[in-house]
């Protein structure tokens, strides 16, 4: 368990990774953190827990749906109870299907389960926000579940000064303001700088005030149009497959071979992604 300072608050974070040996290992694990704790009652209870837990609660959070051996749930019950933890993204979502894990299995069907998960005490999740499962962008077979959290004494921050998305560096219309509109206000400058008496409306400041403006306009613009095809694809693939996943009409052979295609799909181009952004940073790293 680590201990971190989170805006000016101590919080505890419990980071498991339960055995998948058998029943008596995974449920004797959640015994002895449950005994850790009522042997040791100075140590501060986690304020979150998570971790890959390797089974799940509910049917619902596998497909095919079934029931887990009721040793394990139990024994994660007991625990549960103890350190008072709930499941955050189950309680931002009750009714919906997601996996964090894709199990495949010859010639049988591809089994998903939600094995990943994060729990945290009720008087946090209030302050919790932005749940999700998504893909990590590296080569593994679980997805990654992540949670905005903040408190109470955390200054009030607005959303911070706008920039361009990168990606709009390389739009024709962006390129083009700069190379016609650049020439233009270079000219004005070199102007004013000629003219001898000083014009309010007609100086350096004025002249890039009003530029920088004018750009802005057409970048927030531009930004609303143009949407890099690698996210765009991700974001349709990733609809997809919960439209797909909470689709009551499909079996569970339809769905589980639908939403198999659909993440092995989501999961070469999140990896594309992260490549490009590791490429970017390591480029960024060197000139700086």
């Amino acid at each position: 368990m680590e201990t971190y300072w989170h805006e000016k608050e101590k919080v505890s974070i419990l980071a498991i990774y339960a055995p998948n040996t058998d029943t008596a290992a995974n449920a004797t694990f959640w015994d002895k953190i449950r005994e850790f704790f009522v042997t040791h009652p100075r140590i501060k209870k986690p304020d979150f827990m998570l971790g890959d837990t390797n089974f799940v609660k509910e049917p619902l959070d596998r497909l095919p749906a079934r029931n887990d051996p009721t040793a394990v749930t139990d024994a994660f019950d007991e625990l549960k109870h103890s350190l008072q933890l709930e499941d955050g993204w189950r309680n931002t979502y009750p009714l919906t299907l997601k996996y964090t894990y894709m199990q495949k299995r010859a010639n049988l069907i591809t089994r998903h389960s939600r094995l990943d998960r994060i729990y945290t005490t009720p008087s946090n999740m209030s302050q919790t926000f932005e749940w999700k499962i998504e893909q990590a962008g590296i080569n593994t077979d679980h997805d990654m579940v992540s949670v905005r959290f903040t408190c109470e004494t955390a200054p009030m921050t607005g959303k911070g000064r706008w920039i361009v998305p990168i990606h709009l560096l390389y739009d024709k219309a962006i390129q083009e303001f700069i190379t016609v509109e650049g020439k233009k206000l270079k000219e004005r400058m070199n102007q004013a700088d000629i003219d001898e008496q000083w014009n309010p409306t007609s100086n350096h400041q004025t002249l890039w005030s009003e530029f920088k403006q004018r750009f802005i306009c057409l970048a927030r613009e531009r930004a609303k149009i143009v949407i890099p095809q690698l996210t765009k694809e991700i974001a349709t693939l990733e609809a997809r497959v919960d439209t797909i996943s909470n689709d009551p009409l499909l079996d569970d052979m339809e769905r589980s071979l639908s939403t198999t295609i659909l993440k092995e799909a989501i999961a070469a181009l999140e990896e594309q992604r992260m490549k490009s952004t590791r490429s970017t940073a390591k480029g960024n790293f060197a000139i700086q």
